[in-house]
């Protein structure tokens, strides 16, 4: 006689072959609990790098700067907004001219915070008509130590340039992303790019909007 028995959660009942014999239970794929997301905890995943930011690090942020040469480069960006909603810009060099007032020289490193963000940091550079020679030579320091080093910084106003502190433990390697730095580059300014004469931001110099 057949069991009356109720079937398994999560399992469809038996049916029964020609033969007599219950053929083999398969899983319910209705079953709210198949659906839960802890039944996906152990399906394997990458993360694919979507937001690359371009800022300084974050005043009590531990940073590292990675010290492969090839994730360096001096160039030229552009800050265009106020100062509550300032945006960095990327310029081809076939416009610069048409932005050369603006420009400002910087050398940008690729750096990664202790939580595994990665971002370009530019460091400005100093200019012959400015006075921002100690800003930049302690900005770069603190950088080259960051190339082996977890450190964080922040402002001191009497000093006139960042100090720079050392993190106290063993907080490991960075997990560097597995992207070329023009690929970094690319994420970072895929829409802050001026590439044209008649951007917007162009423009907007010009007077015409």
């Amino acid at each position: 006689m057949p069991s009356l028995q109720p079937p398994t959660p999560g399992m469809t009942e038996p049916s029964p072959s020609l033969d007599g014999e219950a053929t083999a239970v398969k899983p319910d794929p209705f079953d709210p609990k198949s659906l839960r997301t802890g039944a996906m905890a152990d399906i394997e995943v990458e993360h694919i790098l979507m937001t690359v930011p371009v800022r300084k690090p974050k005043r009590n942020e531990f940073f590292r700067v990675c010290p492969d040469p090839d994730y360096t480069v001096d160039t030229y960006l552009l800050e265009w907004g106020d100062q509550m909603d300032r945006e960095t810009y990327l310029v081809a060099a076939s416009v610069q001219p048409l932005v050369q007032s603006e420009l400002r020289p910087v050398r940008v490193f690729t750096a990664i915070t202790k939580r595994g963000t990665v971002f370009l940091w530019p460091v400005k550079l100093p200019r012959d008509h400015d006075n921002t020679g100690r800003i930049a030579d302690a900005d770069l320091q603190i950088a080259e130590q960051a190339k082996s080093l977890w450190v964080k910084w922040e402002w001191d106003r009497e000093l006139g340039a960042h100090k720079m502190f050392r993190a106290k433990g063993e907080l490991g390697d960075p997990q560097w992303p597995a992207r070329s730095f023009r690929d970094l580059i690319e994420i970072a300014f895929r829409h802050h790019l001026i590439d044209r004469a008649d951007h917007p931001v162009i423009r907007e110099l010009a007077g015409e909007i």
